[in-house]
């Protein structure tokens, strides 16, 4: 008898789930990392599905990013390195992530990412010599520097924005109830009513200085990269290399900013 290709897709489909959850959970033994490794060479098209669950989950990143959820973390994080309480709630994401990567509408009518959450707002590009500056409709202020491109995601419960390449300047209004996200290299800084720089070059080295106020950096748990998370004050600068290696010092901070008078 001949297992039909949808049901081979969806067996494999359920599988990609299950790991994923395990390997964000931070609990796999030996031997399941093992087991995870055979179930990544016997199955060609493994990568593409925990692909595709990886995008799914950067996009309900509002399970993991909640006021609530960080609460939890921030409480129990000298108690224990990976909260029982949030190991739960990442379960229930990853049950989130089987419904709709199972889900036969988004199977007929494309990505599921898009087709859930909607498309992504107004881009910000400059070219050679450029430089632009916008307010965002929550009446925070981004200055773009040259050669820069930077989308907004959405303005609503989340103030989330994507800084896609480039170099950009961030004033943020105010708002404790809307936390402000910039999205970069893999890399979310959050911040809530403060002044901070932002770049990306061409080797995906994110530099994050600190102006004014606070700002916290965070990087979830990949296939190959560790979770980090760093809580930054002004004058901190943070640079972030592709190799995933952390360096935070202290700068002068109107001179990291000269660029924004043409200096």
């Amino acid at each position: 008898m001949t297992i039909e290709p949808k049901r081979l897709e969806d067996g494999l489909r359920a599988e990609a789930t299950r790991w994923f959850s395990a390997q964000r959970s931070g609990d796999m033994a030996a031997e399941e990392r093992e087991a995870f490794a055979d179930w990544l060479r016997s199955n060609p098209g493994a990568h593409a599905q925990l692909e595709r669950l990886q995008q799914q989950w950067d996009a309900l990143d509002s399970i993991a990013n909640d006021p609530a959820v960080l609460e939890i973390r921030e409480h129990d994080v000298h108690a224990y390195n990976r909260p029982a309480r949030f190991k739960a709630l990442l379960a229930l994401a990853a049950a989130v992530l089987l419904l709709v990567s199972s889900s036969v509408t988004f199977l007929q009518y494309g990505d599921p990412v898009r087709s859930w959450f909607g498309s992504e707002g107004e881009l910000f590009r400059t070219g050679t010599g450029q430089r632009t500056t916008a307010t965002l409709t929550d009446g925070s202020v981004v200055t773009l520097d040259a050669e820069s491109e930077l989308r907004v995601v959405e303005m609503g419960a989340r103030r989330r924005l994507r800084l896609i390449r480039g170099h950009a300047f961030f004033q943020v209004a105010k708002d404790r109830v809307h936390p402000f996200l910039v999205e970069a290299a893999s890399k979310t800084i959050r911040a809530v009513g403060t002044e901070f720089d932002v770049q990306l070059d061409d080797q995906a080295k994110l530099t994050v200085t600190l102006i004014e106020g606070k700002v916290r950096v965070e990087q979830p748990n990949g296939w190959v990269r560790p979770g980090r998370r760093v809580n930054m004050v002004a004058g901190a600068r943070l640079i972030a290399k592709s190799d995933h290696a952390w360096n935070v010092t202290h700068v002068d901070t109107a001179s990291e900013t000269s660029w924004l008078t043409g200096r």
